[in-house]
């Protein structure tokens, strides 16, 4: 693999990796809407008094040990597949393209995908990030809003609020 390895982040390494969120962030011109802060990054993928809410690859350089770029992912649910990954990111810091980390970090989720038992990865890439789209559709990726038919959707904070508020008048 040249240069570098694939392992699972740790604790320390979170400091990093959110360094890239917020490049990529910029990347994806939504420098703005990055909110979160290092120490609830830290305890949502490190925390003692819970399961991870996150799992994250890094590739590491070998000679330095710097942190090359990462891939952040979840554990979800399909009730057509069953075990499923959610890949919110995939992301390799501009110095360190072109060198195949990017290939190493995806065929690395699929590795963990393919052993665990997982039937699927989703994750959502901007319309206009032609490079993106051509790097997963080189793996097999299908946009599934072409052809299946679907729209994705979020609630936002204000509006899980206002839901959770219907849900106590709702209550007996």
């Amino acid at each position: 693999m040249g240069d570098f390895k694939i392992r699972p982040a740790v604790a320390d390494d979170c400091v990093h990796i959110l360094g890239f969120v917020k490049k990529l962030a910029e990347y994806e011109k939504m420098a703005d809407k990055v909110h979160l802060d290092l120490e609830t990054f830290k305890e949502d993928g490190f925390g003692k008094d819970h399961a991870p809410r996150f799992y994250c690859l890094v590739a590491e350089n070998c000679a330095d040990k710097s942190i090359m770029g990462y891939s952040l992912y979840f554990h979800s649910y399909s009730t057509f597949d069953g075990k499923s990954i959610y890949m919110e990111d995939i992301f390799v810091d501009p110095d360190h393209r072109k060198k195949g980390v990017a290939t190493a970090l995806l065929s690395h989720l699929c590795k963990f995908a393919t052993e665990n038992g997982f039937h699927r990865i989703d994750f959502a890439i901007l319309k206009w990030n032609d490079l993106s789209i051509n790097f997963h559709t080189s793996f097999g990726a299908v946009n599934i809003s072409q052809a299946e038919d679907w729209e994705v959707y979020r609630l936002n904070a204000q509006a899980i609020k206002k839901g959770a508020a219907k849900a106590s008048s709702l209550s007996s």
